[in-house]
């Protein structure tokens, strides 16, 4: 996939300019999405340059770790007003972190009240690519692909696909169905990127579903993991064959090698005892087969040593 979306851009040779677009990244969490979007943009960091966009959700105002600066201004018309947004920069571990600051875009709340991460979407998607415009102008830097992640920021990637030319790669961590007013999307500017495909009426009136829409208008569509993507391959993945594939989330190969566990390469069976392979020990897996009690109890009565457990679920009833 990579290989396919490399273009000879401003980037040493063999790496390539990410742009990586989300609603969280730490230290701004609500969920899972912050640490995924977060690990994702540094492990990418080791072998490429790495830009990070998101709201900034007033992270520069009140964190004080982070030596955050000013980079630039722009304007974008979001309504029947222009607003004036301000583009931070802070580095995190490698990455450059672009907060998009405006009136708007700085509320505290990532996802409430409804209203105002309605706001929110239709703001980042004029100032996601217009803060990729500043960057290519100030330092001739394009990047190679936007890697969007979740429906927050579809339209923000469907606009930079369509003016700046940079193929995009939408990835699903959960499926949400999530939709916007069809006449939102028109006061804010964004008629030309209504799909009547993506059109659905319901009792909320005529919506536009921008999870479809990502799937459709992106490049690549990838979830996290071949079990998540095999279990929503009828609902909505299938529809997509071709294009649609999965990434594994979530597993940080530099701290958790089963190659260092004690009974690595034996056979394995459901029988088989844990191995502790150290006192800070992390387990990581899928707990759809066995359950989180099952796991609890060998964890419980095989491990000698004290261990941490990370449980790591998929929003469903039977795992969580």
């Amino acid at each position: 996939m990579m290989s396919r979306l490399r273009n000879r851009g401003a980037c040493r040779h063999g790496s390539m300019i990410i742009s990586l677009a989300t609603f969280e990244h730490l230290p701004k969490r609500v969920g899972g999405l912050a640490e995924a979007a977060t690990s994702i943009g540094e492990s990418l960091a080791r072998d490429n340059e790495v830009m990070v966009f998101m709201p900034s959700h007033g992270i520069h105002k009140t964190e004080r770790d982070f030596k955050v600066k000013k980079y630039g201004k722009f304007k974008i018309t979001a309504g029947p007003s222009p607003f004036e947004v301000t583009v931070y920069e802070m580095d995190r571990n490698g990455v450059r972190v672009f907060l998009l600051s405006d009136d708007v875009l700085d509320h505290p709340d990532v996802y409430f009240p409804r209203e105002t991460l309605t706001a929110k979407l239709v703001h980042f998607a004029h100032a996601f690519p217009a803060a990729i415009n500043l960057i290519m102008g100030r330092e001739g830097k394009r990047p190679d692909v936007a890697h969007i992640n979740d429906w927050h920021c579809v339209l923000g990637g469907a606009v930079a696909k369509k003016y700046l030319r940079i193929p995009m790669v939408y990835t699903i961590h959960r499926i949400c169905r999530e939709k916007i007013a069809v006449d939102e999307m028109e006061r804010a500017g964004l008629r030309e990127f209504i799909d009547p495909e993506c059109i659905e009426v319901s009792k909320e009136g005529i919506m536009f579903n921008l999870e479809t829409f990502g799937c459709r208008v992106c490049d690549y569509l990838t979830t996290v993991s071949y079990t998540y993507l095999n279990e929503e391959w009828r609902t909505l993945f299938g529809e997509y064959a071709g294009k649609a594939t999965y990434v594994w989330n979530g597993m940080d190969f530099s701290f958790w090698d089963p190659a260092r566990l004690e009974d690595a390469g034996k056979p394995e069976t459901s029988g088989a005892p844990l191995s502790c392979a150290n006192t800070d020990w992390t387990m990581a897996f899928s707990t759809s087969t066995w359950g989180v009690s099952t796991w609890n109890r060998k964890a419980s009565t095989t491990c000698s040593q004290p261990h941490r457990c990370f449980w790591m679920g998929n929003c469903r009833a039977q795992t969580e």
